[in-house]
């Protein structure tokens, strides 16, 4: 083999082995967070195993962690996560299905049934015993009904001309939605026919194999068939996996490039159907229209110039190992929330600035305390934009004034003429300010009692206003996501999309965070400014954000503000966010 093919196979196993505990451990810790009530979402934790929630129903298809030894508490943990699962469904016994260890640890909770084809059964009982009390055997043809989720088994297809073949399953899951997905399983020979009477699927997943002890080559003969197989059921949205499986050889580990010469092949015989190739740790919402993960096809230089927007807010309450982490992590965009230290901590801090400037520091912001209507507090605010001025910002996000509906539209004057000057020595020097949209909360009213700078009107009006009262063009609209997702009776006639259609250019700073759940019901308000699940996964959805990214209306710097939850700050969230790329 190829020296060069040679060192990515070890690289691939190398890493994917130093984060496997890590993609298990996120995903289930975050199962609630990024379940739907109203969907199905869809985890990859690794080559071959996926983990569902359907509403409050947790169920997984061949859940195995590791093939061979792993740590015993590695085990335990993963074991522990899936305790609340309904059912697990095992298609086939090859070690990279099913783990042993694993299943009989979820079979001792007496909450988990087992979904087996009856092909398998016999071979399932002299390898694993009787681990499960409930389990459920199917004959091909046949269905069951498991948590809203109906099941249906079909013969498997890892019989591979010339062997003796090896017994498997293939199942159709349907959603209460109506949406669909198709399990093929391991598949080894693609000149089979898919049952008759199929239904088009709406999501297939489909396993790559392309031949034995091939991987190192250049050509794959079986790609085309490949491709020919999943089209069979009529999909639309295909997911390429069984990638990066450590437990194999160099010559037999299949790579997202092996993927891609398929998913090249599925768009030139079916264009409309759509292609993702997840890598572990994704999480997806199963819905129609599918919201792919937009960033991963875009090229690297769109992907690094929305990167190169892409940054953190931390607490100057604890600026040292967050600010050297991002020099670290060379992060480009900063903000600074909280009180300016002062004396020496202070000197430290402009070294220390200093330093992420020399790494590609690009962009620094500080979050301002709001502006109240107290002589003394304004002369205090203006001494503080002094010190961030010192610090060397660049722009900085300000809340909208802490006023009701009713008091700004009785003297929006005095209320803008009160902003002007308290923002007016960073007007003199030219930094950006960004005015900040705020949300409704459990016993807020909704009547004009409320808080003002709850909808993209009230924001963008005052951000007019003040540029008219000043004359500067530097003022625009910060845009936090998180708050827009919290806003009921206003979030659904404002979703995240109309905000950024209305903001348009004239936003100039976005917040970016998520809740600790998605909303259980139309009028709940779930908690914000925890992390970043992934680019396609928990609440607030951000694939409006990248829709305006894509469409050039949104060129802002975005900071993660993160300081909720088990990870309280924003830098495992902008690793999932950099996930796929060099950056």
């Amino acid at each position: 083999m190829e020296p060069l093919l040679l060192a990515e196979y070890h690289a691939v196993r190398n890493a994917t082995l130093a984060g496997r505990f890590g993609s298990w451990q996120t995903l289930l810790r975050d199962l609630r967070k990024t379940a739907r009530c109203d969907r199905t979402v869809v985890r990859f934790p690794n080559a071959s195993s996926y983990l569902f929630s359907t509403g409050d129903c947790f169920w997984a298809v061949d859940p195995m962690y590791a093939l061979g030894p792993c740590p015993e508490a590695e085990l335990e943990a993963v074991a522990d996560g899936l305790r609340d699962f309904a059912f697990v469904v095992l298609t086939h016994c090859h070690g990279d299905h099913l783990q042993i260890p694993l299943l009989q640890r979820l079979g001792r909770n007496g909450r988990t049934r087992l979904v087996i084809p009856a092909s398998i059964a016999r071979q399932f009982d002299k390898l694993a015993g009787k681990p499960f009390q409930d389990v459920t055997v199917l004959e091909a043809g046949a269905s069951a009904s498991l948590g809203h989720v109906t099941l249906t088994c079909h013969p498997g297809y890892h019989d591979e001309p010339g062997t003796a073949g090896y017994p498997s399953g293939a199942f159709l899951a349907t959603l209460p939605d109506g949406l669909t997905l198709f399990f093929p399983g391991d598949v080894r020979d693609y000149s089979l026919p898919l049952p008759g009477g199929l239904p088009p699927v709406d999501f297939e997943f489909g396993h790559i194999w392309l031949g034995r002890g091939n991987a190192h080559e250049a050509d794959f003969p079986l790609a085309d068939a490949c491709s020919r197989f999943l089209l069979q059921a009529r999909p639309g949205v295909v997911f390429l996996t069984h990638l990066r499986e450590v437990s194999r050889d160099p010559d037999s580990m299949w790579l997202p490039r092996h993927a891609a010469r398929v998913r090249t092949l599925l768009a030139e015989q079916a264009p409309g159907t759509v292609v993702s190739i997840p890598s572990p740790g994704d999480v997806v919402a199963l819905s129609k229209p599918f919201a792919p993960d937009r960033f991963a096809d875009w090229p690297a230089q769109e992907q690094r110039g929305f990167l190169d927007h892409l940054g953190v807010s931390i607490r100057l309450d604890e600026w040292r190992p967050a600010l050297d982490t991002a020099i670290r992590d060379r992060v480009p965009v900063l903000e600074l929330s909280g009180r300016p230290p002062t004396a020496g901590d202070g000197a430290l801090l402009v070294t220390a600035l200093a330093d992420w400037r020399a790494v590609g520091g690009r962009v620094l912001s500080a979050h301002l305390a709001d502006i109240l209507p107290d002589p003394e507090r304004v002369a205090h605010f203006q001494a503080t934009c002094r010190q961030f001025l010192d610090l060397g910002v660049d722009r900085v996000t300000q809340h909208v004034p802490r006023c009701s509906v009713a008091e700004y539209a009785a003297d929006p004057e005095h209320i803008v003429n009160q902003f002007a000057e308290a923002l007016n020595p960073l007007i003199r020097v030219g930094v950006a300010i960004g005015i900040e949209n705020l949300h409704m909360k459990p016993h807020t009213p909704p009547d004009d009692r409320r808080p003002y700078g709850f909808t993209p009107d009230e924001c963008r009006s005052f951000v007019e206003d003040l540029r008219r009262r000043t004359g500067y063009r530097g003022i625009g609209l910060h845009f936090d996501i998180g708050h827009a997702a919290s806003n009921y009776p206003f979030t659904e006639p404002y979703p995240i999309e109309v905000w950024l259609t209305a903001g348009g250019r004239l936003i100039n700073g976005v917040h970016l965070h998520q809740c600790g759940e998605p909303p259980s019901r139309a009028d709940d308000y779930p908690e914000g400014h925890f992390h970043i699940s992934g680019r396609t996964g928990g609440y607030p959805d951000l694939a409006p954000l990248y829709a305006a990214w894509e469409a050039g209306s949104l060129r802002a710097p975005i900071f993660l503000e993160v300081r909720k939850g088990p990870e309280r700050g924003p830098f495992p969230s902008l690793a999932r966010l950099r996930a796929g790329t060099e950056a």
